[in-house]
This record gives structure tokens, C-alpha cells and sequence, in this order.
């Protein structure tokens, strides 16, 4: 009987899952990344005798992230689409246990997600014959990759199962993700904050030093074994049998498949707690909000972009304030306790524009992503769309609202703008400016918000690395083929840029159009 519900389960979500980003747009993505990084190595290496290897490297790395990025959104949903859709609780009536909802649920994801190995699989079959690689190099990079799918998948389920929606649950697994895969980044942190002789110190430098060997991130050349076992093959089936033991079941694959069990069974431990505390509905924050008692303001559209989706004046003032303090606070504090000597305040100020874009660009394609859908889960966008005005005026209003928010999110990047400017006399901020290849990234940026506000009307999640990917694939593509293509230096300081710049604003103006026409359509 539990076998029956589980499998009804499968097949469901299955179904549920074409809500989500198209498995075929995907894999076509990632083929075609491949292809793009193939073409790559031959430009590059194609006259090295260890090209193959280089090739497989980054076909790994390719595969790496395409199953991070669609793994993260997908096993993170797996239960808060059932909480959300208020059919939990019709779930657990048929009397299915933790265990047939958790293996249901999550069983299509995993199948669905380990599918975009098998498009890698032929490309590292061909780096094979390139040279520099060997096949038990490909099998164990293949098998590590899978135990990283496993794994990723518990980790989403886990956030699906303690997260009521799933923004939440997203952010929490990605979290997660960062904790165990960008490790090797903490503890060297932690080596230079904490002095070597301190007890903590002592374990860091003594049996914790092996943390940094189980990021799959920071060791997929490694699952690349090239070098054959001669003793091995010469002593028979056994012998190649427990090479290629010793080779798939590393240290690093072990631990990932621990890990898995291990969260599986923390979901299940925590599944009843709460899936009871999520049964009743709760409405949306929104009721919690303190609002104005007074008079609406006239444009009421982007009023309610801004108290709702932005979160108001509150927000606003945190966006400003709170991440120029933390970054700039982490990178000085960081130099002082470190006994780095005098601070390196022009490094100091690069590394925090940096990291401020980053904050930004996701700050900015996190509210974009939200203007639409927050309409549509809350049924609210044909009700707006009946107020006076046409189409592309109203969405435009609702626009409008997002840019106080959106703007206050690059607060990071102005001051060490301006800092660097104060510190370094040879910063020339005019002439970067009349520069047409200083618009460019910002053109990209335009296209990549309109690309990913049209997916936001057709997939539920995961618009917005869709929009991303699709947007800097094709720059990147357009760069490569310029750069190969011989031109000169007029050319791509001025020429290229202002194609781009135009062509960029007319991919804008499409997708408006595109937008526009989607949501009449689902308002009729």
C-alpha cells in the first residue's frame, strides 16, 4: 500500500513539476553551453596533448552548476507547492506517511535533474578520445556528480519541508548549499581570523583540516582520475574491480551520500511538526504591515508596489544603510584582526563594489521577478488590469514602484564609487562614462529584468537564472565571435558597444510588447 501511494505521488509531481522550468529548455541550454565551451577548447587547446582533460573540466564545471541552479529550485518545492496549493493536509487524509509523501515528491526531481548528467555524458565520452583523460576518470567525475545530486536533493527537501512557501524555501536551501559547498572559503577565513595556537585554532589546523576535501565545488578536477593502475590491471578482474571501487567511492563521494541519509531522516523527524503548523492558511504578510493612515498616494499603483513588494520605507532605508556597514565593516574588520598591516583601502573599496553589484543585481531581479506573480498567486492582476487606463500604462505605474528599492539596493556600489575616487586621484570617472562599453553590462542588466519579468508569467520558479543564463550567453557569444573574428580596437571599444547598446534596447522594447500582450492574455 505505501509502495501504491508513493508511486501516485511520483506521478503527480511529475505532473506538478511542468509548472516549473521546461526540463527540455534545460537540457537544450546546457547542450548548448557545452557546445560553446567545446568550440572553446579547440580555439584554445586544441593543439595540447591534454586537451581532453581540460575539456572534461569544464564540461563538469557546466554540468556542476546547471544541476545546482535547477536542482536548488526544483527539490525546494517539492512540499511547499502542496502547502501553498492548501492540499497538504488532503495528502496526509489518504493516510500516506512522511516517508511516501518525502520519496514521492522528491523522486521525480531527482530523476528529472540527474537526466542533464546524461547530456554531459556524451561530450566527456568525447574528451576521452581528445586525450588527457582516462575512463575511470569519467566514471568516477560521473558518480561524484550523481552523490552531489543526491545530496542536493535532501537539502532542498529539508528546506521544503521546515519552510512554508517556496521564496523561503529557496533561500533557505541555497543557504545550506553555500554551508557545505563553499566550506573550503570559511575555513580559510577562519584560519587567518583565529590565531594557530587558540584550542579552536588547534582543531582547525589538526582534525578539521580536512573540511576543504568534501566541497565537490572546490574539487571537481580532482574526480578526474588520470592515471591508470598498472598493478591493478595486472592483477586480473579482482584487481580492476577494486580499483575502480576505491576510485567511484572516494572520501568526498561517502560523505555526500551520508549526508543525504542523514537529512533525509532529520525531513522526516521534522515532517509532521510541520506540516501541522503550516495546515491552517495563513494570508499573506501583508495584513501585517503597518501602512499609512494617510491619504493613498495619487499614483495607487506603484504605492502598492512599494509598500507590498518592496516593503515600504522601512525597507528602504535597510537597503541603504545595512550592506554598505556589513561589507565595508567585514572587509576592515577582516584586515585588523587578520594583522594584514595598513588597510588596502582602494582593494578594500573594489572588493566592495563587487560584492555590492552582486547584492544589487539580486536585490533588483528578486523584485522584478515578484511584480507579476504576486498579482497572479494572490488572483489580484485581472482586477487591476479593469482600472482606468490602458495596458502598458498600468504596468508601468506598477514598474515604477519597484525603482526607489531598486536603486537604494546599489547604495554599496556609489560609495566605493565615491570612495575610490577620493582615494585614488587617478580615477577618471568622466572618461569611464563616455565610454560606450561601460553601458554595455548595464544594457544586459535591462534586458536580463523584461527577459525574466515574461518567464515570471509562465514558470512558477526559476525565472529568474533562466533570463540570466539565456542574456549572458548570448553577450558572451557575440564577445567570443567578435574577438575571433579578427576585429580591431576601434571596433570593439566603440563600434561593438553601440551595436550591443541597440540592439539591447530594441530586445527591451520586444519583450515589453511580449509582457504586455501575456498579460491580456491571461487577463482574458
Amino acid at each position: 500500500m505505501n509502495l501504491m501511494r508513493t508511486t501516485a505521488f511520483f506521478t503527480r509531481s511529475v505532473r506538478q513539476d511542468s509548472r516549473l522550468i521546461s526540463h527540455h529548455l534545460l537540457r537544450a541550454g546546457m547542450t548548448t553551453a557545452i557546445l560553446v565551451l567545446f568550440w572553446w577548447q579547440m580555439e584554445s587547446y586544441g593543439m595540447q596533448s591534454s586537451s581532453g582533460g581540460e575539456f572534461a573540466s569544464l564540461v563538469l564545471i557546466a554540468c556542476y552548476w546547471f544541476v545546482t541552479l535547477a536542482g536548488i529550485v526544483h527539490f525546494s518545492t517539492a512540499i511547499t507547492e502542496e502547502k501553498e496549493e492548501q492540499t497538504l493536509p488532503l495528502l496526509r487524509m489518504t493516510g500516506a506517511g512522511p516517508v511516501s509523501i518525502l520519496l514521492g515528491k522528491t523522486g521525480p526531481r531527482l530523476t528529472a535533474i540527474s537526466l542533464f548528467l546524461l547530456v554531459g555524458s556524451p561530450f566527456l565520452v568525447l574528451a576521452i578520445s581528445l586525450g588527457g583523460i582516462l575512463t575511470v576518470g569519467i566514471l568516477s567525475a560521473m558518480f561524484a556528480l550523481l552523490a552531489y545530486t543526491l545530496a542536493l536533493s535532501q537539502i532542498g527537501a529539508l528546506a521544503s519541508v521546515v519552510c512554508r512557501n517556496g521564496k523561503n524555501a529557496i533561500t533557505l536551501a541555497s543557504l545550506l548549499w553555500a554551508f557545505v559547498e563553499l566550506n573550503p572559503l570559511f575555513y580559510s577565513i577562519a584560519v587567518e581570523i583565529i590565531p594557530s595556537r587558540s584550542t579552536f585554532g588547534e582543531y582547525l589546523h589538526g582534525p578539521l583540516s580536512s573540511i576543504p576535501n568534501y566541497s565537490l565545488l572546490y574539487n571537481l578536477s580532482s574526480t578526474l582520475y588520470t592515471v591508470s593502475d598498472a598493478v591493478a590491471t595486472d592483477a586480473g578482474i579482482p584487481g580492476i574491480a577494486q580499483h575502480y571501487f576505491s576510485r567511484l567511492f572516494s572520501n568526498r563521494v561517502c560523505f555526500q551520500l551520508v549526508f543525504a541519509v542523514c537529512l533525509f531522516a532529520l525531513s522526516w523527524c521534522l515532517f509532521d511538526r510541520f506540516s501541522d503548523r503550516h495546515a491552517v492558511p495563513v494570508t499573506k504578510s501583508v495584513r501585517d504591515r503597518k501602512t499609512s493612515g494617510g491619504r493613498v498616494h495619487q499614483q495607487a499603483l506603484a504605492w502598492k508596489t512599494y509598500q507590498h513588494i518592496t516593503g515600504g520605507t522601512i525597507w528602504l532605508g535597510i537597503r541603504i544603510v545595512v550592506p554598505p556597514l556589513v561589507i565595508y565593516g567585514t572587509l576592515i574588520g577582516g584586515q585588523i584582526l587578520s594583522d594584514f598591516g595598513p588597510i588596502e583601502w582602494q582593494a578594500t573599496h573594489i572588493t566592495a563594489f563587487w560584492l555590492g553589484g552582486l547584492l544589487f543585481f539580486f536585490n533588483a531581479t528578486r523584485l522584478s521577478g515578484r511584480l507579476l506573480t504576486s498579482e497572479m498567486s494572490e488572483k489580484t492582476l485581472a482586477s487591476l488590469m479593469l482600472l482606468p487606463g490602458s495596458t502598458p500604462e498600468l504596468l508601468l505605474k506598477m514598474a515604477l514602484g519597484l525603482l526607489p528599492a531598486i536603486v537604494a539596493g546599489g547604495s554599496t556600489m556609489m560609495i566605493s564609487t565615491f570612495c575610490s575616487m577620493a582615494t585614488d586621484s587617478s580615477f577618471e570617472l568622466l572618461e569611464l562614462l563616455i565610454e560606450p562599453a561601460f553601458y554595455v553590462p548595464w544594457a544586459a542588466f535591462a534586458v536580463i529584468l523584461h527577459l525574466q519579468v515574461l518567464f515570471s508569467t509562465w514558470f512558477r520558479y526559476g525565472s529568474m537564472p533562466l533570463a540570466t543564463f539565456i542574456v549572458v550567453t548570448v553577450y558572451i557569444l557575440v564577445l567570443m565571435l567578435a574577438a575571433s573574428g579578427g576585429g580591431d580596437g576601434e571596433f570593439m571599444r566603440i563600434a561593438l558597444p553601440l551595436g550591443l547598446l541597440v540592439s539591447s534596447t530594441l530586445a527591451c522594447a520586444l519583450f515589453q510588447r511580449a509582457i504586455i500582450a501575456r498579460v491580456n492574455e491571461l487577463v482574458s
